[in-house]
Formats: C-alpha cells, structure tokens, sequence
C-alpha cells in the first residue's frame, strides 16, 4: 500500500517528481534529522551528488554544500564562512 503514495500525498511535494514514494530511492520514511535533530520528520539519505542545503549562520540564506567533498565554502550573499555540519555521516537527514 505505502508504493502507491506520492510524496504530495505525504504533504513534501516535490514539484519534478510526482512518482511513487517507492522510486524515491534516498527516501527512507520518517526518522531523526542529523541536521535539526526533530524527531518523525521524513528523511532522505545523503549520497554522493547530492547536496546539503543549510542556512548562513550571518544571513540566513540558504546554501548548498556538496555532500561527496563535505567541504565549507563562502556564502554568496554575504561572504560568511560555512562549515559542512559534522551531524552529517551518511545519516538520514530532512533537507
């Protein structure tokens, strides 16, 4: 029953993939955030390509880092050093 959900049926749509939760493959259902830490939050696994979207600890914008080099970089708003979060080890996260 759960390969005949979307994710807009489980209230995260995602606007250029409207197929079956089941081809979802980094979707693993609702755990803990390595990021924010919430509990019975749905979860992806982070893999190589992928990224992890974090906001500026200066600006609050939202930045993306890449999850293969886990390197920081300086956020294009405003110019703020960002660190990859260390919480995240091939763990499940939210965003």
């Amino acid at each position: 029953m759960l390969e005949e959900f979307t994710f807009n049926d489980l209230g995260i749509p995602f606007a250029l993939f409207e197929a079956s939760i089941m081809e979802g493959h980094e979707y693993k259902g609702r755990g803990r955030c390595s990021l924010c830490h919430k509990e019975g939050v749905h979860v992806f696994e982070v893999g190589i390509g992928d990224c992890v979207v974090t906001h500026c600890p200066v600006c609050n914008s939202e930045c993306a880092l890449n999850a293969r080099s886990r390197a920081g970089r300086v956020c294009e708003t405003c110019k703020g050093r960002l660190e990859f979060p260390d919480s995240v080890i091939r763990e499940f996260v939210a965003h």
